[in-house]
C-alpha cells in the first residue's frame, strides 16, 4: 500500500505512494482506540461488529451502495 521501498530507479521515474484517505485512517484509529479502552485489563474482550456512529459517518463516503 505504501509504494515501493528501497528501490533504485536509474531513470529517475516518479514513484507513486498510495495511502488510505485521511478520513479512513482517522476512523480506523478512533475505532481501535475505543475497542482498546472498552476492554478490561488482561482479559479477552468482545469486539462488537457494529461501528460507532462517528466512525460510520467518517466512512460513509466510501461505502458501496446497494443496487
Amino acid at each position: 500500500l505504501n509504494g515501493s521501498t528501497a528501490a533504485a530507479h536509474a531513470d529517475n521515474s516518479d514513484i507513486d505512494i498510495l495511502r488510505w484517505p485521511a478520513s479512513v485512517e482517522r476512523a480506523a484509529l478512533v475505532q481501535t482506540a475505543r475497542i482498546w479502552t472498552r476492554s478490561a485489563d488482561f482479559e479477552p474482550f468482545f469486539v462488537d461488529s457494529d461501528l460507532d456512529t462517528d466512525v460510520r459517518i467518517l466512512l460513509e463516503p466510501y461505502r458501496k451502495t446497494a443496487v
